[in-house]
């Protein structure tokens, strides 16, 4: 099993951690029974203002939610300000050959919106003329780099608390690879940050999760979350290095590790060898590709962890 391996990894928080044992297949079940309920109404691309020579704006598709398995019909889920879910693409960024939401954008906005929840996928390069930026070599700085992806997320967050339909007090962001790293440096509590940064990330954000960060200069720097973390590492990941995320598990970090799962281990595709990337531990390149048990796993895992982080409160909320 997955986890069992890894279980010295698995640490609790007190008050908002889940079981380091693997959880059901309910959440599948309830995805299927949530599609036969109600109809995804189709993503509405918005543009947000940045500050940046480079463009005037950044777009995003914003899915609305649909009624969660268990709180009754549409318009019972219409009818409140409900969470809200912040996806952030990976270095090969998130449209397709068509201009639209990829594979993984559409499949994990899907699931999470049949949760009941708004989920925002931020896309932070095509507005700036960027493709994609994993080929570089290791001399070349990032077309768009982390500390730049942080304000883009920061700029969205407020946004999503300034809709009447979102619940401001219940964010969480998802990020995968560069935007699974994008992540530890936002929820890092920084000398060098404002106050009422951390300040207003506290208020609204409940959860972050990264699927196969970049961990290694968070741990060699220091990581000081200001939120709960969970990290979704594949011990064969020979891009980004899981020994370094592992490093970071602590209350306030939960770290699940697949044994023989690669960077990517949660797509639809087959493990291959990737020889244009060069940024990962080996110069030859890296490998990428879904490992099943580690992809139904993962999606269980985070579902769950989401759903505890963004639960209704005393006062119904």
């Amino acid at each position: 099993m997955p986890l069992d391996t890894p279980r010295p990894w698995c640490r609790q928080a007190a008050s908002w951690a889940l079981n380091c044992g693997l959880v059901s297949g309910l959440v599948f079940g309830l995805v299927a029974l949530a599609h036969a309920q109600a109809a995804l109404p189709s993503p509405v691309k918005v543009e947000i203002a940045v500050q940046d020579p480079r463009t005037q704006a950044l777009q995003a598709w914003w899915w609305r939610p649909a009624a969660p398995v268990d709180d009754g019909p549409v318009a019972q889920a219409t009818s409140k300000p409900r969470p809200a879910v912040l996806l952030l693409h990976g270095c090969a960024g998130m449209l397709n050959s068509q201009g639209l939401p990829n594979e993984r954008m559409r499949v994990y906005s899907q699931l999470l919106a049949h949760q009941g929840w708004h989920v925002l996928a931020l896309d932070s390069f095509a507005s700036r003329g960027v493709r994609e930026i994993c080929t570089r070599s290791s001399a070349q700085a990032a077309a768009v780099n982390l500390s730049t992806r942080v304000e883009d997320v920061r700029v969205f967050l407020r946004w999503l608390t300034g809709q009447q339909t979102v619940d401001s007090r219940k964010l969480a962001v998802v990020g995968w690879s560069n935007g699974g790293s994008t992540l530890l440096d936002l929820t890092h509590r920084s000398s060098n940050a404002p106050a009422q940064d951390a300040e207003a990330l506290q208020a609204s954000l409940r959860l972050a999760v990264a699927f196969y960060p970049g961990c290694a200069a968070r741990q060699r720097l220091g990581y000081q979350p200001i939120v709960p973390v969970v990290l979704m590492v594949g011990l064969a990941d020979d891009w980004t290095a899981p020994e370094p995320c592992l490093q970071l598990a602590s209350d306030a970090v939960r770290v699940h590790a697949f044994p023989g799962a690669y960077h990517g281990f949660d797509s639809n595709g087959p493990v291959r060898f990737r020889s244009d990337i060069r940024l990962g531990t080996r110069s030859e390149g890296v490998h990428m590709g879904g490992q099943p048990e580690a992809r139904e796993q993962s999606r269980e895992l985070l579902v769950q962890a989401l759903k505890e982080a963004l639960r209704p409160d005393h006062s119904g909320r």
